[in-house]
């Protein structure tokens, strides 16, 4: 069973791929930014060690309530595109284009994190969560760049 299984993976367009990838990665941050707001992010960002003035602020609470919502609009964005995108010459421009907003993404959550690579502005093991889900998300999209790219290296019959 197990090789039938491998066989049909490897039998993945990128088509495919790509409805997996923008699907998966939109419902996960869809997900989590409902969540988020739901809890209220001076509840979340708690978590973080933030001194507790920065995180009473109102202007603070307002700019993470935002950012929240920003993840909440882009995982919707990602939903749909990942529904709705067919042609393939905009599947792999929305590729790049996303591959391109994780990588930054991934880079700012990296470096804010207590981590060894981070400036650890934001404490704690709870900081590694968003980079490290940044992090696999732009891993995510970069297979789908590099199966974009390979799949379009191949010499095609017409």
């Amino acid at each position: 069973m197990e090789t039938v299984s491998v066989n049909k993976k490897s039998q993945w367009t990128f088509q495919t791929w790509f409805r997996v990838t923008f699907i998966s990665v939109g419902g996960v941050e869809v997900f989590f930014g409902v969540l988020s707001l739901l809890q209220g992010p001076k509840q979340i960002m708690s978590r973080f060690g933030i001194p507790e003035q920065v995180v009473n602020s109102p202007h603070y609470i307002d700019a993470m309530t935002w950012v929240v919502l920003h993840m909440t609009v882009l995982g919707t964005t990602l939903l749909t595109l990942g529904t709705l995108a067919n042609e393939q010459r905009l599947q792999k421009c929305l590729t790049y284009v996303f591959l391109l907003f994780h990588f930054v993404y991934a880079f700012l959550d990296v470096r804010s994190s207590d981590n060894p690579l981070g400036t650890a502005l934001y404490e704690g093991n709870a900081s590694l969560i968003p980079a490290i889900m940044s992090s696999t998300f732009f891993l995510l999209f970069l297979n789908l760049a590099l199966r974009c790219y390979s799949e379009s290296s191949k010499p095609q019959c017409h």
